[in-house]
């Protein structure tokens, strides 16, 4: 296999990188891409000409990106290493609860921040009550709009943000929408939100 670019060069843990070339095997689990020699990344989508792949976590010093080498082995050839450029952002993984009214607190789970992080709501900035390596727990801000608003959590951390988690304003559990709008007894209705049980019997 051969490597004829990288995009985009500089990237963080999580994020997909597209890596074009020829010789590789269109069936994913054949091609064993690595970042440094050691660190495996997961390939998303292969042709022979083409492969998509998620960063593994790499270590990086805030504000001074890693260069990292990545090759790709096929059938045991591997290919020359081209070199991309991985930096430290915080990246979040997910919120509990991730429905909330303004006032109450919800933890972050994640990594890449550490004192000093911060955190808004749809823009709102949050008040940060606890931060441990991987959990942030935070106070959600006076935010605007009727249960359902989204106001997309990002945390940032030495001038990198973090991807946007989805966040709703409301208590669960929360109805978003009915399908149909109007129906008769009998008649079938797909409501749906978040909160609900995964038993029938128990909503």
């Amino acid at each position: 296999p051969a490597i004829r670019a990288i995009e985009p060069g500089r990237v963080r843990a999580g994020d997909a990188i597209t890596v074009t070339g020829r010789n590789f095997s269109a069936e994913p689990d054949r091609n064993l891409v690595q970042f440094e020699g050691a660190r495996a990344g997961r390939v998303l989508q292969a042709s022979t000409t083409r492969l998509q792949v998620e960063i593994p976590e790499i270590p990086a010093a805030p504000g001074r990106p890693n260069r990292v080498p990545v090759t790709v082995t096929v059938d045991g050839r591997q290919s020359d290493p081209m070199d991309i450029a991985v930096y430290l952002a915080p990246r979040v993984h997910g919120l509990a609860p991730n429905v909330a009214m303004p006032g109450e607190e919800v933890v972050l789970a994640g990594t890449g921040w550490s004192t000093g992080a911060t955190v808004t709501f749809g823009g709102r900035a949050a008040e940060v009550l606890e931060t441990t390596p991987t959990a942030l727990k935070v106070r959600v801000p006076a935010l605007e709009g009727p249960p359902g608003t989204s106001a997309p959590v990002i945390v940032a951390m030495g001038g990198e943000s973090s991807n946007a988690a989805p966040f709703l304003v409301g208590h669960l559990p929360l109805v978003l929408s009915v399908e149909p709008k109007a129906a008769g007894a009998s008649d079938l209705v797909l409501i749906s939100g978040r909160g609900f049980h995964p038993h029938a019997a128990s909503n």
